[in-house]
């Protein structure tokens, strides 16, 4: 019997102690924050608790599966045994194809729609990875011709072995997740972990047009897809409004239901990996025009009379927050919350005309305060808390214009994640609604 030990108990730690207990291991829990009840379920499936990684317990371990969210210098603790992640755990239960999407920004919009794309026709498609449901909590439903569709997060790739996708796509490169990563280069070492296992029988679906994207290619085995918005690639790409692989026509890029620049590169790179997939054309154009975008993600959160409020707390990072900020006329823009080790200066260097006022709230109030100082941008106001800077953002646009709530920062400082910030926004639209009688 293999001594596993899972270590984090948030959802992918749970699922991960489910499956192995369903293969006869013997399973121990631990989590720097102590076993509260939500795993009394596994203990009740033969589970064993820890207070402590003793030395002597962590000598007999076959192996441990590791939580995204375990820091590296918890690590220490184990010594010198084997760790897999979670998806990596849960990818060697998946049968059918496996498609797998990493990069900084759009992960979870091009996962969506892949999902869509190729449940239209007609495969079974289970979602699975960083989007939500873990990968160890639906492999043992997936089934051969299904596709399992996995948003890849660097936490997640860290710790892969053996993970290999058939086709697996790397969005784009940016600043991100510095305070975990130490720096730039290791994670971008983390993000092409994708890649590792893959070879000439697979498929690595690439964007020509991100340079450090470019740049990391060298070293990858698969066959290379490229898809770009500024060159025909031997992939996915535009000419003369049109959205084309390999030369056949998809669609018209005015179909999208996706606004902005960058959500063409995401539907790009989707259009890439549903075509290896086998999907015929007139299916992928039919599926696009339906799709509903992921939440918080530049989603309407209500209007005030003439002002309108959009949720994109998705944005965590700068690289994520650029290219909508000229989307929307007379805009309000919030910036804030929890840091990530990375610089604000790009975010003010050239910020668009339209934006006529920036809110900075959060833990990150000061540094971006400095970051906008040294490029000279002065359009910027503080507020005391999350609540205060959508009531100011709105006031500052009134009676006619738009509150973008999309930080450039995470949001652990005020909240539990991106989602529970969007979902606080659309609730102070309600209240903010109701104060003016509308």
């Amino acid at each position: 019997m293999k001594n596993v030990l899972v270590y984090g108990m948030g959802k992918s730690g749970f699922a991960a102690a489910r499956l192995l207990l369903s293969k006869g291991c013997r399973v121990f829990l631990y989590d720097d924050g102590g076993i509260d009840e939500k795993a009394e379920p596994l203990v009740g499936l033969g589970a064993l608790p820890l207070d402590d990684l003793l030395e002597d317990l962590v000598r007999k371990l076959s192996f441990a599966v590791v939580s995204p969210g375990v820091p590296p210098d918890r690590l220490k603790k184990l010594g010198g045994v084997r760790i897999i992640s979670e998806l990596e755990l849960g990818w060697r239960d998946c049968k059918g194809d496996v498609a797998a999407v990493t990069g900084t920004n759009g992960k979870t919009t091009v996962c969506g729609l892949i999902a869509d794309i190729v449940a239209a026709g007609g495969r079974k498609v289970f979602l699975l990875g960083n989007v939500g449901t873990p990968v160890s909590a639906k492999a043992a439903e997936t089934e051969n011709g299904g596709v399992c569709v996995i948003e890849a997060s660097s936490f997640q790739l860290e710790h892969v072995d053996c993970f290999r996708p058939k086709v697996a796509a790397l969005l784009n490169i940016a600043p991100d997740h510095i305070d975990r990563h130490g720096d730039m280069e290791s994670y971008i070492k983390a993000k092409l972990r994708i890649f590792e296992n893959q070879t000439e029988d697979d498929f690595a679906v690439l964007n020509a047009d991100d340079p450090v994207v470019a740049a990391a290619a060298d070293g990858v085995k698969a066959r290379k897809v490229w898809f770009s918005m500024e060159k025909v690639t031997n992939g996915a790409y535009v000419s003369d409004g049109k959205v084309f692989f390999r030369g056949t026509e998809i669609m018209p890029a005015a179909e999208s239901p996706l606004a902005g620049k960058h959500n063409l590169t995401d539907l790009l790179c989707a259009v890439c990996v549903c075509s290896l997939l086998g999907v015929a054309p007139e299916i992928c154009r039919s599926a696009v025009r339906n799709f509903s975008p992921p939440p918080h993600r530049l989603a309407e959160a209500g209007f005030v009379g003439g002002v309108r409020f959009v949720d994109d707390s998705k944005a965590t990072n700068v690289s994520a927050v650029l290219p909508v900020m000229g989307l929307y006329p007379e805009t309000a823009l919030i910036l804030g919350g929890s840091g990530k080790g990375c610089r604000f200066d790009g975010l003010f260097r050239s910020v668009p005309d339209n934006v006529s006022m920036c809110v900075l709230t959060g833990e990150t109030g000061d540094e971006l305060a400095a970051a906008a100082a040294r490029q000279g941008f002065t359009r910027f106001v503080f507020a005391a808390d999350f609540r205060s800077a959508v009531k100011i953002a709105y006031h500052a646009v009134a009676p006619r214009g738009t509150v973008l709530l999309s930080p450039a920062c995470a949001s652990f400082d005020e909240f539990g994640g991106y989602a529970e910030r969007g979902e606080e926004f659309v609730r102070i639209v309600g209240e903010i609604k109701s104060e003016e009688g509308i």
